[in-house]
Order: C-alpha cells, then structure tokens, then sequence
C-alpha cells in the first residue's frame, strides 16, 4: 500500500511527495446499462485504473441500498456511544429516538462488532462474516448482478468460472473525520465497486483515486507516470476500479 510509514519502499514514497503537485481531475465515464458494454469499461479501467460506469443502478435501487444501511448503522452508532459512555449500558434498555434498545443485546454486539475506524472518525463496517448482519447482507448482495458482467470482463471470467466477493463493507464518514492515508485495498488484484450513497461535494469530502496507480506494483512500477488524483462525485453513479489503484478517503 502507499503510505509514508518507514515501511514503504522508496517507490511509494516518492508517489506520495507527488501527490500534492497533482490536479484534480473527474474520473473517465461510461454509461454501461447493458451488458455488452462491460468490454468497453474494462478496456477504461485496464488503462486508467479506475472508471465512473453509470446507468447500472436506478434511484429505486439507491434508495433501497441506501434504507439497508440506515437501518444497520442506527444500531452501531448507539455501540459507538455506548462505548464512549458506559453508563447507556446501566439499565435494561437503552433508548434511542423513538425506540428502546435491547441492553444485553448490545453488549453482545459490542464483543464482535465488524467495525474498524480506519481513520479517526472514519468507520468501515465488515458484513461478511458477520453473524449479526445476515439478512442485511442478503439483501445487498441481491445487486451484485448488476455489475457482475462489467466484474467478469475485468477479471477475464470464463464462461460458468465463479466469481467470488471477498469484502462487503459500510463506509461512513463522520462530521470532522480524518483523511484515510492513501492505500490499496488488495495487492493481489481484484476489483473494488464503490456506491456512493448521498451527494457527496467538497463539504462531505471524496473518495479519491490516484490515477495509474495500479502499475506501482513491482512488474510495473518502472513504467508509471504521474497522473492526477480523482474525486467522485455523483449520487448516481457506479465506480469500478482496480483494488490495486490507491484510493484515500477523504472527509
């Protein structure tokens, strides 16, 4: 991953100082609603590293998506509370808004809770392998059809080879969060769809990419040049990139 730990080799290091000279640019853009244009994005993301791919998700299926992590960030923020104060947890309900929350069930979820803050204020939500969130998790993964075929062609699928998902994760950003330090998300390669599920401008921040990134990996890394750092920035869109490109979430 690029970072400026002791740990990155010079290379990175020399990517990151780079960083702050690069202008801001929007991500490439094809519409893809049908199927036969996966070719086409993969084509994009393979040159550029990433791609905004629109067309493949409705306003419905936002909302829908959008309702599912209301829903389950609700009770992870009482957690998020009741870990700063303990005192939520002295009785046997907790009350939130209009509802009363089921103490020992929260402590429960306070054991295990597939929650990493990957930056001061910023938390990311593992739904798989997590027994606590079954059926939300069901329900999201009924949307991976969508953007399976631009998924396939990326990876060169054959025809009935299984495609497999390795995270499903919850990125929430909380007023006054800190940047994440720019990463990769899989050095083994892969791809990574990102759903925006508000507005997001310059005040909620962005989910920045940093273009020809995918190529700093060894076999690679001799051959990059600099290219401009990226914000995503509609509600509607679908981004796919390389889970090696180096994203950095911004708030």
């Amino acid at each position: 991953p690029l970072s400026s730990s002791s740990a990155a080799s010079d290379v990175y290091k020399r990517q990151a100082l780079c960083l702050a000279a690069t202008r801001p640019t929007a991500l490439p853009t094809v519409h893809a609603s049908q199927p036969d244009r996966a070719g086409e994005v993969a084509a994009v993301v393979r040159a550029h590293g990433a791609c905004e791919v629109q067309g493949l998700l409705d306003r419905g299926d936002l909302d829908r998506m959008h309702r599912v992590y209301t829903t389950v960030w609700r009770d992870y923020r009482l957690m998020l509370q009741a870990k700063r104060d303990s005192r939520l947890l002295h009785g046997r309900y907790v009350k939130d808004g209009d509802r009363l929350v089921d103490a020992s069930q929260l402590r429960r979820k306070m054991k295990h809770p597939g929650l990493v803050e990957a930056s001061a204020g910023r938390y990311h939500l593992q739904f798989l392998e997590n027994s606590q969130l079954d059926e939300p998790r069901e329900e999201l993964q009924r949307f991976e059809s969508r953007w399976l075929p631009v998924v396939r062609a990326l990876l060169g699928a054959e025809e009935g080879e299984e495609i497999v998902s390795s995270e499903l994760q919850l990125v929430m950003s909380a007023p006054g969060s800190e940047p994440q330090m720019w990463h990769s998300d899989n050095t083994c390669g892969g791809v990574t769809v990102v759903v925006p599920l508000i507005e997001l401008s310059s005040s909620t921040g962005w989910t920045q990419f940093h273009l020809g990134s995918h190529t700093l990996w060894p076999e690679h890394a001799q051959q990059h040049t600099d290219e401009a750092v990226s914000g995503v920035a509609s509600r509607a869109l679908r981004t796919l990139g390389e889970i090696r490109m180096v994203p950095a979430g911004k708030q």
